[in-house]
């Protein structure tokens, strides 16, 4: 049981008239924000920023601008917290982006989707003695899916696919570090799988499975980006690595009655994590 005023969320869907340069698609967008934003305490919450972007799309393509989901790893674990297992097997979060995704509808069983993004580096790793700050170049995504199974209302195809990120952050660790170091680049990467099968009306199983490196800022690592130590015990100053990832078994008893059961796990390179 979970009750929570700050999980609220209040937004708009906006359907906006077709585009005769991209082939008369649709055109919308969509704004959502909550009260997660952290203050003090549990009942004075603040205002967060969920979605804001604009789209186009048809049945081939979809060209997005704004913030919305990561394109990595898209599946949520069946949890009642706000928290779906962030730092404990389930990584991707929500970032500002360009995105383009391309559908190869090859069958009324078989549907190939290709997507790409070009993101907002975003350094969550910032302390009193080391800060973050932005690359020269946005952080890149991609993944290809494949959708098995008839599609539409009432259907349950098999969905997997195979995602991964590459990126770059900008570190300056600062006294009373020995040699303190400015402008320090460090890579951030990952590799993914997520998988989504239905194997009857009521009853499925859905997975997602990650590796990486100075997977912070994408809630892997254990939310731990570069080891960067401690005043008396100064870290290698080196991206983390880590693997992990989760699994969720559910149960509709109901249309409106639904059952999870899952494990997570997020296990951080010990040799590279020293703090």
């Amino acid at each position: 049981f979970h009750m929570d005023g700050r999980s609220t969320r209040f937004g708009v869907d906006v359907s906006g008239p077709r585009v005769p340069f991209f082939d008369c698609a649709m055109s919308g967008g969509k704004i959502e924000f909550d009260f997660q934003r952290n203050l003090d305490t549990e009942n004075r919450a603040g205002v967060l920023l969920r979605h804001a972007y604009v789209e186009v799309k048809n049945d081939e393509f979809r060209l997005l601008m704004g913030q919305t989901w990561d394109v990595i790893s898209p599946l949520l674990p069946g949890m009642l917290m706000y928290s779906v297992g962030w730092g404990g097997g389930n990584i991707g979060y929500r970032r500002a982006q360009l995105r383009g995704e391309r559908y190869f509808d090859f069958s009324d069983t078989f549907l190939l989707t290709v997507q790409g993004s070009a993101n907002s580096v975003i350094v969550s790793d910032t302390g009193t003695n080391f800060q973050g700050d932005h690359s020269g170049w946005p952080v890149l995504m991609g993944r290809v899916g494949a959708t098995l199974g008839e599609r539409g209302p009432g259907c349950r195809p098999i969905e997997f696919g195979v995602s991964g990120h590459i990126g770059e952050q900008i570190f300056d660790f600062r006294a009373p570090f020995p040699n303190p170091v400015i402008g320090l680049p460090r890579q951030t990467w990952s590799l993914n799988a997520d998988l989504k099968a239905p194997i009857t009306d009521r009853f499925g199983v859905a997975a997602e499975f990650f590796t990486g490196a100075n997977l912070g800022a994408y809630l892997g690592g254990v939310l731990q980006g570069v080891d960067e130590g401690t005043p008396a015990a100064p870290g290698s100053r080196e991206a983390i690595g880590s693997i992990g990832g989760w699994v969720d078994v559910w149960y509709d008893w109901t249309p409106r009655l639904h059952s999870h059961v899952g494990y997570g796990i997020d296990d951080p390179d010990n040799e590279e994590y020293d703090n």
